[in-house]
This record gives structure tokens, sequence and C-alpha cells, in this order.
């Protein structure tokens, strides 16, 4: 009688599913796992490590990033952060500049380059910087100092090439074309014409904006607004989109898809002009519940290689956990070990950031290891359930690029408690070898390793390569491994790389008629 074998074959990985609920995972998703983002390997995805970051520069600057940008003065780059009290010029190799001091330690800087020059806002004061920094004086549309009602607010950002001020209020204000530092009055000069109101008798602020498409989207915490024309054209106009807010300027992004994603009290959304506005973070909303109410203003969102990032604050009171976003898949990788408060992306395509808990700036998804630290890693299966109790009678799962240690384990339901653990060791190489075909007695073509190799034989797969590939194959594990629910965990802790291409177990009935 034949056996019955049912082999729990994983060879094509998903992401993160936090919903608790086991029938709402699909069969490669994951209930928790960290530091693993899944990369297409013939036409399927295997689970690889996330690469690491690196600090660029050797001086500490102060107690965490409150603003990050990458500015250029027509001849040089430079790296200029807020941290504590103090804006730096962060050189990588030699001591920072500083900029200017005297700043509230614990307030948020929003930098926009525009015009030679990056601009922010701190106090209700305009400043600007070539690095050297200095206040902008304003004036009304004809040049004359502003005497009278000033624009305010906590952020700046360029659209349509002015400056938009907000924040803080229901008002945003806007500059004269090309001129950052001229605002338009009304007849009477101590009084700005020079802006439009978001519904300001709700008594709410605007907490977030940006320029998108030729139109601006402004956020208060419970709504969506568009501001479509221009003042120049004599068509401003504002129109209330929907009832879907975020939290702050920090926790929303461009990104290179050309979808503005953003987080908010409703979750995590994605928009664009074709496909409208789509929540996107059903699978770790459950997660999202988890940050404190009053920290979750500090949550970044950036975007790097495909993936939309976010940062924020779990059991910290700065951001200590991430998530990468896969919008091709729909899918969401847990990230550890970053504690990032500001990104910014660089010319090159490169992405920084500030940290939350410390004066550095990082590059991120670089090399192998944290800054010098191990990476650790973990993912978990989803619940395999059998209608009958099955017994595991051998395990495979495959590894490439690796030096490390992985550990495989398998867990089983309280009643039959199988469990153990495998961990790599090199398989035998991969590839066909070429032998010496004049060597009859091996056949011609043959199967060998680099050490018995006849002369003048060569390689078909580069050795190199070969080493790189690693398996752990149990050809019969012990008795009594039975079970009715099983799933598996995959852990490693390293600073070396490494990728799960699959993972197979072959099962059967422990009774069959």
């Amino acid at each position: 009688m034949s056996m019955n074998w049912n082999p729990l074959i994983l060879d094509d990985f998903a992401g993160v599913n936090y919903s608790g609920d086991f029938t709402k995972l699909k069969a490669n998703q994951s209930p928790q796992m960290y530091n693993y983002i899944p990369r297409k390997t013939n036409n399927k995805r295997s689970l690889r490590k996330r690469e690491g970051c690196f600090r660029d520069h050797s001086i500490e600057a102060g107690p965490s990033c409150n603003g990050l940008t990458r500015y250029y003065d027509g001849s040089s780059f430079y790296i200029i952060g807020k941290f504590g009290n103090k804006i730096y010029s962060i050189n990588p190799t030699d001591n920072h500049e500083v900029l200017m001091t005297g700043l509230e330690p614990s307030e948020e800087i929003f930098f926009e380059n525009w015009l030679g020059g990056f601009y922010f806002v701190a106090g209700n004061k305009l400043y600007r910087g070539e690095p050297e920094i200095s206040e902008v004086t304003l004036s009304d549309e004809n040049g004359n100092v502003l005497t009278g009602e000033k624009p305010t607010g906590t952020i700046v950002i360029q659209h349509l090439q002015r400056l938009w001020w907000f924040g803080g209020h229901s008002t945003p204000f806007f500059s004269e074309t090309d001129f950052p530092d001229r605002y338009a009055t009304r007849d009477n000069p101590a009084y700005l014409r020079c802006s439009v109101s978001l519904d300001n008798e709700d008594g709410t602020n605007v907490v977030a904006g940006l320029s998108y498409n030729g139109k601006l989207i402004f956020w208060k915490h419970q709504k969506m607004f568009f501001v479509l024309g221009d003042d120049a054209l004599d068509n401003l106009e504002v129109v209330r989109f929907a009832p879907v807010g975020a939290y702050s300027q920090n926790g929303v992004c461009y990104c290179g898809d050309g979808f503005v994603r953003w987080y908010g009290p409703d979750g995590i959304y994605q928009y664009s002009d074709v496909t409208g506005l789509v929540r996107i973070s059903d699978a770790v909303i459950e997660e999202l519940k988890e940050i404190d109410t009053r920290l979750r203003a500090k949550v970044c969102a950036g975007w790097h290689d495909g993936l939309f990032l976010l940062f924020y604050p779990i059991g910290a009171e700065y951001n200590n956990r991430g998530l990468a976003y896969d919008p091709t898949k729909g899918e969401w990788y847990p990230i550890r070990g970053w504690n990032v408060a500001k990104l910014c992306k660089f010319e090159d395509g490169s992405l920084r950031a500030g940290w939350s808990n410390a004066g550095w700036i990082k590059k991120l998804f670089i090399g192998t290891n944290d800054d010098g630290e191990e990476i650790e890693t973990y993912w978990q299966s989803v619940n395999f359930i059998s209608e009958v109790e099955r017994c595991i009678d051998k395990m495979r799962f495959g590894i490439a690029n690796v030096e490390s240690e992985v550990y495989v384990s398998w867990h089983s339901d309280t009643a039959t408690g199988t469990n153990g653990t495998l961990y790599k060791r090199a398989m035998p190489p991969l590839g066909d070898r070429l032998a010496d075909k004049d060597d009859l007695s091996g056949g011609g073509f043959i199967l060998a390793d680099a050490g018995n190799l006849a002369e003048n034989a060569s390689l078909l797969v580069d050795e190199e390569q070969i080493k790189r590939q690693t398996s752990e194959f149990a050809p019969r594990l012990r008795p009594g491994q039975r079970f009715r629910e099983l799933y598996f965990t995959i852990r490693e802790k390293s600073m070396e790389p490494h990728q799960i291409n699959y993972l197979i177990a072959w099962t059967q009935p422990t009774r069959r008629l």
C-alpha cells in the first residue's frame, strides 16, 4: 500500500497580518515576523533578511532629530538637521557647524528647499539658510515691510512658485509668485488677503499638507481638503474631499510611484487621481492601535526602493518600530532595530534617517549589520490544521547567501507536544561540473565537487556562488512527531545576510484504514 504523503510547502512568502484571526491570513502570510523583506526569486518571493544601516558621521549632534533636509548651494551638498535647540550642518568627517541655536528643543522643523536656499518656520518666523541662517523680513506685494497682520504657521511648503504657510490654525497663507517674502494685502495694508479658509468654523487646525499634481492637499485630524487653481488666475478654490485625516506632517509622504500615503486616526491611506482614496492598513491595524495617542504625531513616513515606510513608537516615547509596505503586492513587512524620527531622500537615491532616541543621522538599507550591531530576524508561519492526527516524517529548507546559523523550528498543539529545531548546514554544492571528457571512468560528464575535478576540467557554476547555497535536510525525524495543529518559525541573529527560499515538511496520517 502506498504511503499517503502530504507535503506542506512554503516557497512563496508574503507579509504580516496582525489580525489575530488565523482564518483571515493567506497561506503564505505570517502572524508575526520582522526584519524580512520578501523579494522575488524565480517568480516566487523568498524571505530575504533586510539590509542594515550605517552612521556616516562620528559626532553625536544632540538628543534626537527634529528636522532633516539635504541642501545644495550650487557647488556643495549639505546635510542640515535639527537636534535639540540647535540646527546643524552635519559633516560626515569633521565637527558639525552650528547654524542656529535657541530653538525650542522639542519643536519639529520642516524644511523646504527653494530658490537656492532652504526655508523653515520657527516661532511664527520665517528663516532662510544658504546654509547660514537668517530671519526673512516679510513685505507686502510692493516690497514694503509688513507692519500689520503677518502670515503664521508651523510648516512651509512650495506650490506653484509660492511659499505656503500652515499649521496651528485653519487658514493657510501663501506668498506672491516667486517671492517667498512677499504677501498680498487688502485695501488696508494692515490686513492680508493671501489666505484660504479650511472650515475655520470647526475650531480645528490644519496639521499636514503637500503639493500633488498641480493642487494642494491639506489635512486636519478628521478632514481632507484640495486647494485648486491659483490666485494669479483668480480661480483659487477649496474642495472638502473626504472625512479622512492625518496626524502630522511627519506622517505624510508623496511616494515615488505617484501615490500619496499617510497615517491618520482612521488608519493608513493612499491616494492618486486615478485610483482615488484607498485604505491599505487592514492587515496591520491591530499594531497601529498600540501606538499611544499622545505620540501619534511622531509617526514618520517615507519612500525607498519601491517601499512605503512608516516608523512609530510602541512601548517607548520615541519611534522604535517600523513597517515597509510593498504596493505591488499589498503586503506589510515589519522592521525592528531602527529608531527613525525623520527621513530624507538624497540625490543619489540613498535614504538618510535622523534617529529618534540619539543624535545620529544614519544611511538606511546598506550593508549587512545595523551600525556594527547584529540584525535579528523572526518569521512565523500560519497554523496548519489537519482534520486527522498526522505525523511529520521529514523536513527540508533551502537557504541562500548565508554564513550564520539559521534555526527552523516546528511547534504543534499541546496535546501531542511535537516540537523541535533544525539549523542550517552546508549541503552538497549545486550545479553540474564538467569532468575531463577523456576520463571515461567517470562517465564523461559527472557531478563532482571542486576538490575532485580532473585535471583540465572546468566548473559550469561559479564556485563562490555554489558555496553560498546551503540547505538543511532531515531524512527522518524521531518517532512521535505528531500534530493536529502545526506552525513553523525561522529565527536568526548575526551580522550576515541570508535568504529563505523554501520550507517543506512531509507528513502522513498516523492511522489509515
